[in-house]
């Protein structure tokens, strides 16, 4: 003997409420996982890495540059060996001595950018604003923020062009 199932419209109408229910608990499971709000604590951790890593950038930006205001760096040439000002120096050593100035120049403004950002993510803690997005003033994703904790946009935004 088989038993036999009926369906009749009042059955059907009961499972797709089940499963629509269980679909939105599982949603509900998934976006609480991705936009976890940004709690006390991880507030206060994330401004420890970055005060740490401000720390550490300004030290970088001290050995090739000289701080000119609250962001703002300028390049300093490496001193030079010899007597400052020779004239008779080779043409090499001069070359040389334009290439490293150029170099730090470049490696100086990819850390003050960086350094830029530090800062910025630091004012937004302050402010009560730390965590949205730029773009699209969404929450940041925890595991973004924990990879960066300087990151501007969420991961639907990282690669776009964010305007100061």
């Amino acid at each position: 003997m088989c038993a036999r199932i009926v369906f009749t419209n009042y059955n059907v109408m009961l499972v797709t409420r089940y499963l629509l229910l269980i679909a939105c608990c599982l949603l509900h499971v998934m976006l609480s996982y991705f936009y976890m709000t940004l709690d006390t604590q991880h507030i206060e951790n994330f401004k420890n890495k970055l005060e740490e890593e401000k720390i550490k950038l300004e030290g970088e930006l001290g050995q090739i540059g000289r701080k000119i205001s609250e962001e703002d760096w300028m390049a300093i040439p490496e001193e030079q060996q010899g007597p400052a000002g020779n004239d008779d120096a080779d043409a090499n050593v001069q070359a040389n001595y334009t290439e490293d100035f150029e170099e730090r120049i470049g490696t100086l403004s990819v850390i003050e950018q960086r350094y830029a950002y530090v800062l910025r993510a630091l004012k937004k803690i302050d402010a009560g604003t730390y965590g949205t997005c730029e773009v699209s003033g969404e929450v940041i994703e925890l595991d973004r923020l924990e990879a960066n904790p300087a990151a501007r946009t969420n991961k639907a935004h990282m690669n776009d062009n964010v305007t100061e």
